[in-house]
């Protein structure tokens, strides 16, 4: 393991194996996992991330391989979403994946970013994701440390959106993940790991490592895959939805962009679209904190869920 201190840095650690990386975290203080490091980066300029350092797991080999196992197919955490791109057995099996990491961001920073970083991504804000001389001017909000949502008036709850795009597209796939930390090693559905908190978005420890996720094998028909976003390139999410046929004949729906928590539906072939978009608009949390406004992204739901519900529904 090797440690570093770049001039105006804080110590960044590489350690070679999981058991390395949890013995740094448990035993120094106030330390981050980091993978691509592409968000974190970007918002420990903006003063939105604060850490005494930075351990980097993209040195641990086991964490980096993606590979059948039984009847699941298991993606280390530390996969590259260009080598995602890239896999030939995602591509035949698991397009939607594939369809999803093509979707974000830039060629040049999917070289870079992780499929662990992306979906431990935090969640943005028009009103968080700025600079400290912007937030100073505005005002402070609930998420870094204000009395008021400046989105909604609100001094109850931060809604911030979660916005990873490969969430969405895994969970449509009843995708689960395997958290480790020192104590135990554990599996749980890839939805149940996000609170619906805006501020603590995540459910896990931050001494915790995401090490795989595991993707069920043959049994799925065929996946769609909708984002909105201001351009084609480097933009985070304004709406994704992900939609899954099963060979159950169910259609398992994730989205993400209008919540703090990726909103998850299930249901069947022949559902009526309006029982599918009350249960989602019931659930989805859109305030005016996008680009887009409020009214754009409701239309914009019912647009793509038009269209997802009639492609799978033709099968």
């Amino acid at each position: 393991m090797k440690m570093t201190t770049p001039p105006d840095s804080v110590p960044y650690f590489t350690p070679e194996t999981i058991s390395e990386a949890l013995e740094l975290i448990n035993n120094k203080s106030n330390l981050s996992f980091i993978s691509g490091a592409t968000d974190v980066m970007v918002n420990r300029q903006q003063g939105n991330f604060e850490s005494d350092g930075l351990v980097d797991l993209t040195n641990i080999i086991e964490l980096t391989t993606s590979c059948p196992d039984g009847d699941e197919y298991k993606i280390g955490a530390a996969v590259k979403l260009s080598e995602i791109i890239a896999n030939p057995y995602i591509n035949e099996y698991f397009q939607v994946i594939v369809e999803a990491a093509k979707s974000v961001a830039t060629p040049l920073i999917r070289n870079q970013a992780t499929i662990g970083g992306n979906l431990l991504c935090e969640n943005r804000c028009i009103f968080y994701n700025q600079s400290a001389l912007w937030r100073e001017a505005a005002g402070y909000c609930l998420k870094c440390g204000g009395d008021i949502c400046i989105a909604t008036g609100g001094k109850k709850s931060c809604l911030s959106k979660f916005v990873s795009d490969m969430a969405p597209a895994l969970i449509s796939l009843n995708a689960k993940v395997v958290m480790v930390d020192k104590d135990s090693e554990s599996v749980i559905p890839l939805e149940y790991l996000y609170s619906g908190d805006g501020i603590k978005s995540k459910m896990i420890d931050r001494k915790s490592i995401l090490k795989f996720i595991l993707l069920p094998l043959n049994q799925h028909i065929k996946s769609t895959f909708k984002k909105l976003r201001q351009r084609k390139t480097l933009e985070f999410t304004s709406l994704t939805i992900a939609s899954t046929l099963h060979i159950n004949h169910c259609i398992k729906m994730a989205l993400s962009g209008i919540a703090p928590n990726p909103i998850v539906v299930n249901t069947e072939k022949g559902i009526p679209f309006d029982a599918i978009y009350e249960e989602i608009n019931r659930k989805a949390k859109i305030i005016n904190n996008d680009f887009f406004d409020r009214q754009y992204r409701k239309t914009m739901l019912k647009t793509y869920l038009v269209e997802s519900l009639t492609e799978l529904n033709s099968l």
